[in-house]
């Protein structure tokens, strides 16, 4: 009897730690992890900067660390037309804020991949280009301003070198240059017709250059000289 009832005991207390450790594993599994909640609202928070509209989209973080409010943010590629301003109506990107900014993919045009540039505008009406912006090979980019120099520039890690880089001597270079050379080359190596010149159809409309006029006749003075 003694034997049956300590083994009624043995098992009541098997099962109770057993219910016991359930509840305990469901009560944890039902917790979310604070680490991944803190980064999902961070992310609910940034400003949202353009639309995905695919999962092969460009995906990256701004960091606004220029200095200056930015009320404008438009993007092109491959130097085509900008975007409207992707920011939200109403919206700024402060000082130290950030926000997540989405690009569809450009055409690659002759084999020569294509590039990515965005127009900034700030608080005092000031504008800045950012060129040939690494999406794809970077997760975030800084806004950063050159105190020397007053250009714009980005500060990034690159996913394919593993080490963190910048556009700031990029930056200088097309400053003192000027981008007509730059995108001149672009077109020239996708065999794009130079921008801006006119086409064959517009040469031949051009209207043909007035015919110089007739020299006047020469006249005779008595002496043989001529005027």
């Amino acid at each position: 009897m003694r034997r049956i009832m300590w083994n009624r005991i043995v098992t009541a207390g098997i099962l109770a730690a057993a219910l016991a450790s359930g509840t305990m594993l469901q009560a944890y599994a039902s917790q979310e992890d604070p680490v991944m909640e803190t980064e999902s609202q961070a992310a609910e928070e940034m400003i949202r900067i353009g639309e995905k509209h695919s999962d092969s989209d460009y995906e990256v973080r701004l960091i606004n660390e220029s200095g200056r409010a930015i009320t404008g943010i438009a993007l092109r590629a491959s130097y085509g037309e900008y975007s409207d301003n992707l920011l939200p109506d109403d919206t700024m990107l402060q000082e130290h804020e950030e926000g997540i900014l989405w690009c569809e993919p450009a055409e690659i045009l002759n084999f020569v991949p294509p590039v990515y540039d965005i127009q900034l505008t700030f608080a005092d009406e000031g504008t800045a280009v950012l060129h040939t912006l690494p999406f794809g090979d970077a997760q975030e980019l800084t806004i950063l301003t050159d105190e020397e120099s007053g250009i714009v520039y980005v500060r990034f890690v690159s996913l394919s070198l593993d080490s963190e880089t910048d556009s700031l001597q990029s930056e200088k270079n097309i400053a003192r240059s000027g981008e007509e050379g730059m995108i001149a080359d672009y077109r020239s190596r996708t065999g794009q017709a130079p921008s801006g010149n006119a086409d064959s159809s517009q040469d031949a409309e051009a209207p043909a250059p007035a015919p110089a006029p007739a020299p006047e006749p020469q006249q005779c003075l008595d002496n043989g000289l001529m005027f």
